[in-house]
């Protein structure tokens, strides 16, 4: 039984190929989704990112309590370093 489950999952560098094939600025996304969730989300509550574009990174910040929504405005820049140690491109961040 364990052979059949082994041989079903697909290895890494297969489901990175399938990935590109569908957007290949997919993988830089979920990149900053789990970097955002570990090291920035704690700060910035309820703020999520929805999109990366062009190395423009789209925020929601919908649920964020309205003085969380400035500190973010505030440390843009900040932010964007935190990213660029982690070796994720971003230029510019935008908040929606």
């Amino acid at each position: 039984m364990k052979n059949i489950f082994k041989q079903s999952i697909k290895p890494k560098k297969e489901i990175q190929k399938i990935i590109n094939k569908i957007s290949p600025g997919l993988n830089e996304l979920l990149l900053v989704r789990g970097v955002w969730k570990k090291k920035i989300e704690p700060t910035y509550k309820k703020s999520e990112v929805k999109n990366l574009k062009n190395q423009e990174l789209f925020v929601s910040v919908k649920k964020s309590h309205p003085i969380i929504k400035k500190t973010l405005n505030k440390n843009k820049k900040s932010i964007i370093e935190k990213l660029s140690n982690q070796k994720i491109k971003i230029n510019k961040i935008t908040l929606q």
